[in-house]
């Protein structure tokens, strides 16, 4: 029996939650737990920022072998700077031949597929985890590590990069936009009960601070001295709709944004919207993004501005109104009480506080919506808020949400019964990952196949 039973970590290993799994992983440890970490993706960078922190952190899978895997798949049909993107698209839509990958693409996502599966049953057979903790994203392993949960009865909750900064969101149903963060609720089925005093203070506290701080999910360049109309030379009375950019790649834009395939896409689609009307479009795009104005910047000419070096809450401050696919800034914009529009499935859409383009609306109605701009209700919107503050978040102060080591009491909590090996598996996620760099280095840099090791030995 081991002494110590684990729990395992699946993170996407770029390191910019580093600093909160460490604080799980101090929670887990005074329990009695060990902590594993599979940085089931990212780059190096982000595998040294994790274990800067003190974590066992292993890459048994490495960002470098999936991304040449991407690039060997055929060119027809695919953005050439963006490869993944029809691959996240075949797996959304079962790998069908519409995707247009061709019978070897096809061939190189189950071979895939399978290698994962493999590693993965490898994995949970060798540590063992009393509880399973999985970051969304990274369809295949978080998949694959869900179904096997599943099949051996192990606790597994989902976590993703929060919407504050500073924090994560944890959910039993999956991280991602459409999951709703409601452990006891389904946002979309039954809308909660009114706040009470005590929750409207606390909400309200929280807006004022968050203002204040002037912080967002993602780092942000420096705030202006000049305040934003002045430095763009509007009138005053002159209206200005804010457009923030997403990750082109990014699984938020490439899974859950149905109808708007980019953000050229939903910039030219709102350009359309507002043709004929005083809104100014202010386009940011996103940090982590191209900074170099898109194709479609020079429409933007005479109706608005590209603005990369933007800080979101100068332009918050001064938008009437904030349009984005599901960004985090849309959930921001509504704690600013702008009126906000969704491009896409975001944890803040459908909510009845923003105006959804999820469905095909007629023209019409977004053009009324644009002419008056309704400010969001406050009775819709200020329950889910609440719930996402106090339930649906983890972090450390200063804010509302639960600490790391309440996450811990609940992954602790929940695995009680159950027993693991951190040591075999640690010894296994070690070896496997020191023979995926061995085999790297050995193989000569002109090999076609060498970012594909291990399937094609």
């Amino acid at each position: 029996m081991p002494d110590r039973p684990n729990i395992l970590i699946a993170a996407m290993g770029h390191g910019g939650i580093a600093p909160l799994i460490a604080k799980l992983d101090c929670g887990l440890r005074t329990r009695g737990f060990e902590s594993l970490v599979w940085a089931m993706g990212g780059g190096d960078c982000g595998l040294e920022q994790l274990r800067a922190e003190g974590l066992a952190a292993y890459a048994p899978l490495r960002d470098r072998q999936i991304l040449h895997f991407l690039d060997t798949l055929p060119e027809v049909g695919f953005p050439p700077d963006h490869p993944r993107m029809e691959f996240y698209r075949a797996f959304e839509r079962g790998a069908s031949r519409e995707t247009r990958i061709g019978e070897e693409g096809l061939a190189l996502i189950a071979r895939w597929g399978m290698y994962i599966r493999g590693r993965a049953e490898e994995l949970i057979d060798r540590l063992s985890p009393a509880a399973l903790l999985v970051q969304s994203g990274v369809r295949l392993v978080e998949g694959t590590l869900a179904e096997l949960a599943s099949e051996r009865g192990i606790p597994l909750l989902f976590f993703d990069k929060g919407a504050f900064a500073e924090t994560i969101l944890v959910d039993d149903r999956g991280a991602g936009p459409l999951s709703l963060y409601g452990d006891a609720m389904r946002w979309a089925a039954k809308a909660p009960g009114p706040l009470d005093e005590e929750g409207e203070t606390l909400l309200e506290q929280f807006r004022r601070r968050f203002q204040a701080e002037r912080r967002s999910a993602w780092e942000q360049p420096g705030c202006q001295k000049i305040a934003l109309r002045k430095r763009l030379g509007l009138a005053p009375d002159r209206r200005i709709l804010f457009l923030p950019g997403q990750v082109r790649h990014d699984a938020n834009t490439v899974l859950y944004s149905p109808r708007f395939g980019s953000n050229e896409d939903f910039l030219r689609f709102m350009l359309d919207a507002c043709e004929g009307s005083d809104l100014f479009i202010l386009a940011k795009p996103h940090p982590k993004g191209e900074k170099k104005p898109p194709r479609l910047a020079k429409r933007l000419e005479g109706r608005g501005t590209w603005m990369p070096e933007l800080n979101v809450h100068d332009a918050l401050e001064e938008a009437d109104v904030v349009a984005c696919l599901n960004s985090t800034v849309g959930l921001e914009a509504l704690l600013y009480g702008r009126p906000v529009i969704a491009g896409a499935h975001a944890i803040w859409a459908g909510k009845g506080a923003s105006f959804d383009l999820l469905d095909d609306l007629p023209p019409e109605s977004l053009r009324a919506f644009l002419d008056e701009i309704p400010s969001p209700d406050p009775v819709r919107l200020n329950p889910f808020l609440h719930h996402l503050l106090t339930r649906g978040s983890y972090g450390e102060p200063p804010g509302p949400w639960p600490g790391m080591d309440a996450l811990a009491e609940r992954l602790c909590a929940s695995a009680l019964d159950r027993e693991g090996d951190a040591e075999s598996g640690r010894a296994w996620m070690a070896a496997i990952e020191a023979a995926s760099l061995c085999r790297e280095m050995e193989r000569p840099a002109h090999d076609e196949w060498r970012g594909l090791l291990p399937l094609f030995e």
